[in-house]
């Protein structure tokens, strides 16, 4: 099977997800739904890149597009970092654990 084939199988189910969750849910409430919106917005972004490039061999504006979209993976990453810091610290203190023993 070539390329664009697997590419189309993996780009329509985060397309779903990416217009059902952002426009059928209040993703914007809390920092689990923001995270989880922008980790799969950013994944379906660069199969879209990649998509492109397989089916035209390239777009106009690339060479702009693709540091942008390192920076997306980047920012994703250190968000969903962020939040699970930030739950587990909430998580420990429900507990009634010390943080730093």
């Amino acid at each position: 099977m070539p390329l664009a084939f697997w590419l189309v199988l993996a780009w329509i189910p985060y397309t779903a997800f990416v217009l059902l969750y952002g426009l059928g849910f209040p993703w914007w409430s809390t920092a689990l739904g923001r995270s989880l919106l922008l980790s799969k917005g950013v994944i379906w972004l660069l199969l879209t890149h990649f998509l492109l490039r397989a089916w035209v061999g390239g777009y106009p504006g690339e060479g702009a597009t693709v540091p942008l979209l390192v920076a997306g993976v980047i920012g994703a990453g250190w968000t969903q970092l962020w939040f699970l810091a930030r739950t587990w610290r909430k998580y420990r203190g429900a507990r009634g654990e010390r943080a730093h023993p």
